[in-house]
């Protein structure tokens, strides 16, 4: 599982089993901030493992 960060609050958004090839965006309310936000699918919106 790969966790993606919310581009506004930095904090967790959601989980995606892989990275798509294509350019994908996943447009949600963010669980944290409360923001609609568009995430896109890339190695860049991954959160780093600690």
């Amino acid at each position: 599982m790969t966790k993606m960060k919310c581009p506004n609050c930095g904090k967790r958004a959601f989980d995606i089993t892989c990275l798509p090839k294509d350019r994908v965006s996943i447009e949600l309310k963010c669980p944290h901030c409360k923001k609609v936000v568009s995430v896109p699918c890339t190695k860049e919106s991954t959160m780093k493992s600690a």
